[in-house]
């Protein structure tokens, strides 16, 4: 429908604003950037452009009352239009440059059908039935056993998928206050078991499908300030949640259904495990590396494993991207701006160290057996993030060198001295 268009194209103008743009940014916009070796060291710079960094002043305003809901448009001054349109833009929490540049237009017949088509999109998201209390407690219903249960989940998950997609950051939060949030991860979680129990092909296919509108689902919420705020809580499930879909998703045969999951898992994953902010409760990488140590513990397998197994070349190429981008987000521990102190030496030899642990990690868990076929693959996106990786590996690697020569040299200048 018209009013979903327009929505759908304001949330792709949010996720470009929070996210980043990859409009101009090259062959790869999503590709990890490299700053070569300098006289203080190695810096290693994730592509900003993945990932603008949130200030708390920056946070839209939702309190007060909208001036879209205040008058029909065909009754509105183009002045009245200008201010319901910029209320409608911060709704979507659309900011900056992306702001100032759909306010700057002057087609203010494409304006009023926007804001005529977001009145008619709140009256209809009025009704009782799609409000967020609701869809908590069909969650609840959902979540309880007996018949017409995978029936009732699946209706919900699809009608929470297309809602939470359309809704704007106060509708997302009123959600999350209700608990909405919480209950989605209960519904991952509950579906994660069900596949690790099954061998049923028919049985996965559906769970699979329920699972990945959940992702679907996590991805909206994630999407604005609120759901990011209660998913870098300490208390949230997110990082658990994603690291059992992918691990299940990466045991399981190499079906479509499979793929699709692997790689809304993957997509998600490169987002939030960049995110490192101290105004968050937890920090992504941190987060995602204690999930994966459980996971391990729980399977028996490498820490890695389950991103590693995502690399090899029966998957298909976007999930081999996406799982390149997450080694690289991983691995990108950056030496400090001043390493001439003490505690900047100390910073970079610690950083230094978890960067060669790491990596002997991915390789243990099989990563050495996917390197013929990442330096011979052809595809772009794929090149772009595997060269980033060996462009790194190759530093650390000089670093290696460069320390086993000192201690050479120390070594001979001790047995002259004994001469």
């Amino acid at each position: 429908s018209g009013e979903c268009a327009m929505v759908q194209c304001c949330s792709l103008c949010l996720f470009d604003s929070m996210f980043g743009s990859r409009r101009g940014k090259g062959k790869d916009g999503e590709s990890i950037r490299i700053r070569g070796r300098d006289k203080d060291g190695i810096h290693r710079v994730i592509d900003g452009g993945h990932y603008a960094e949130p200030s708390c002043a920056s946070q839209p305003q939702t309190s007060r009352t909208s001036v879209i809901e205040q008058e029909p448009v065909g009754r509105m001054s183009d002045e009245q239009v200008n201010d319901a349109f910029h209320e409608l833009l911060k709704q979507m929490n659309i900011k900056g440059e992306k702001l100032e540049a759909l306010l700057a237009d002057r087609d203010m017949e494409k304006k009023r059908r926007m804001v005529s088509q977001s009145q008619r999109l709140n009256m209809s998201g009025r009704d009782a039935s799609k409000s967020p209390q609701d869809f908590v407690h069909r969650m609840e219903r959902a979540l309880q056993p007996g018949e017409g249960h995978t029936s009732m989940l699946r209706d919900l998950l699809k009608d929470l998928k297309v809602h939470l997609s359309v809704q704007k950051v106060n509708y997302i939060k009123e959600f999350a206050d209700q608990g909405g949030i919480h209950m989605l991860f209960r519904i991952m979680e509950s579906l994660i078991e069900m596949l690790r129990r099954t061998d049923s092909t028919d049985h996965d296919e559906e769970g699979v499908a329920l699972l990945y509108d959940s992702v679907k689902c996590l991805k909206s919420i994630v999407n604005t300030w609120p759901g990011m705020f209660e998913c870098f809580k300490k208390e949230s499930k997110m990082f658990a949640c994603l690291v059992g879909a992918l691990s299940v998703a990466a045991s399981k045969p190499t079906f479509d259904y499979w793929y699709s999951l692997r790689f809304e898992t993957l997509n998600l994953l490169t987002v939030v495990a960049f995110i490192n902010d101290d105004q968050f409760e937890v920090q992504g990488r941190d987060m995602l590396l204690e999930e994966l140590t459980k996971e391990s513990q729980r399977t028996k397998c490498e820490r890695f494993w389950c991103i590693v197994s995502c690399l090899k070349k029966t998957n298909k190429l976007d999930v081999v991207k996406k799982a390149l981008m997450l080694v690289n987000i991983i691995l990108d521990v950056r030496d400090p701006d001043d390493t001439s102190t003490e505690e900047g030496k100390a910073m970079a030899e610690e950083a230094w160290q978890m960067r060669m642990h790491w990596r002997s990690e991915f390789m243990r868990a099989g990563m050495y057996q996917c390197v013929d076929f990442l330096e011979h693959c052809t595809a772009e996106a794929v090149k772009a993030q595997y060269d980033t990786f060996c462009h790194n590996k190759e530093a650390d690697f000089a670093e290696l060198v460069g320390r086993f020569e000192q201690m050479l040299v120390g070594f001979f200048c001790f047995c002259r001295r004994l001469s």
